[in-house]
């Protein structure tokens, strides 16, 4: 699985949400399109936040189906399609802890 896989599935990482309840982040919303009210999710970050339309889009031409109902059994059908799904949540995910550390430095400052 890995760390970032891990933050993913558990919920327990650079999620709005999370830092929230754990007295870290006042919001809960989502700091890259700015969505408020829960925004801050791995479920946000997959599927709604329009930052990361460009992993989701290169994840599809690799002919993963994003789709929330079926991607489970699909990530199922060949090892191939579980590495194109790990690898577009890696790539997010790294992507998502530099840019908090970034924006948490300049509060910070």
């Amino acid at each position: 699985m890995g760390y970032m896989l891990t933050q993913v599935f558990t919920g327990h990482g650079v999620f709005g949400k999370y830092l929230q309840r754990i007295g870290i982040e006042e919001s809960d919303g989502c700091w890259f399109c700015k969505m408020t009210g829960g925004a801050g999710t791995p479920e946000h970050t997959l599927w709604g936040c329009p930052e990361w339309e460009a992993e989701r889009t290169e994840a599809r031409r690799s002919g993963l189906n994003l789709d929330r109902e079926t991607i489970g059994s699909g990530l199922m059908e060949s090892e191939r399609k579980w590495k194109v799904f790990k690898r577009m949540l890696n790539r997010i995910m790294w992507k998502k802890t530099g840019r908090e550390g970034t924006r948490r430095r300049r509060v910070e400052v």
